[in-house]
């Protein structure tokens, strides 16, 4: 699952810097610079857009509960200031759903991705925050083993990255694989197949050889061959 980054405007150089070090990782360091950055502005929205990085970092660091913490004082400074259904408002629901997901808290994560999705419906059709909304709507009910809306989901992430003809990036490998799974549990080994072998298909042309995803689409793919043999 993945998390959403806000549209900003006159980013500082550390700022900037303190992205980068969230990029390779360096959580500690970037948070050091956020922090100071923090103390620093007055200013309502630039703090906001600071502490919606401290939250992720600690999204990040496995301290989910801080970082919720955070994003709901940025959520509040959001809306009223960008308005309710600003995509940045979209972003930190999405966020906030990630991390009430990584607490096993399923149904809160549930109905902050809806209230993302039902704002990036309505601004960002066809765009990948769609798409990756989606995705996370849908691991959730996949998690809880409700096929049909998982599936549902997943449909209509795949149908965004078709029309942006984004069909050979490793994700479409991942979304195809998820589909693939709904489909395995649900007994349809001939559709398990077919998404297996896209996933498949797609990895090899776009991860490494070695790279653990792509060895999962392929114990996959033997999985659902095994399973159409047995059961022909």
């Amino acid at each position: 699952m993945d998390r959403m980054r806000l549209e900003i405007d006159g980013l500082t150089e550390s700022y900037k810097l303190g992205s980068l070090m969230m990029k390779v990782g360096q959580y500690d360091v970037a948070e050091e610079i956020y922090n100071k950055l923090n103390d620093e502005t007055n200013d309502e929205r630039e703090k906001a857009n600071i502490q919606h990085q401290l939250g992720y970092i600690k999204y990040k660091q496995g301290k989910s509960k801080e970082a919720l913490d955070w994003y709901q004082r940025v959520l509040g400074v959001y809306v009223k200031i960008l308005g309710k259904e600003h995509k940045n408002v979209a972003a930190v629901y999405n966020n906030i759903g990630l991390a009430y997901d990584s607490l096993n808290e399923r149904s809160k994560a549930l109905d902050y991705y809806q209230k993302a999705r039902q704002i990036y419906e309505k601004t960002s059709a066809n765009d990948p925050v769609l798409a990756t909304c989606y995705n996370n709507i849908a691991s959730i009910y996949a998690a809880e083993g409700d096929h049909q809306p998982a599936l549902n989901y997943y449909q209509k992430s795949s149908e965004i990255s078709q029309k942006l003809q984004a069909t050979d990036h490793p994700d479409y490998a991942t979304l195809e694989n998820n589909i693939g799974l709904i489909y395995l549990t649900s007994g349809d080994f001939k559709e398990a197949f077919k998404y297996f072998h896209n996933a498949v298909k797609i990895g090899t042309k776009s991860l490494p050889v070695d790279h653990a995803d792509l060895t999962t689409y392929q114990d996959n793919l033997k999985m659902a061959t095994e399973k159409l043999d047995k059961y022909k």
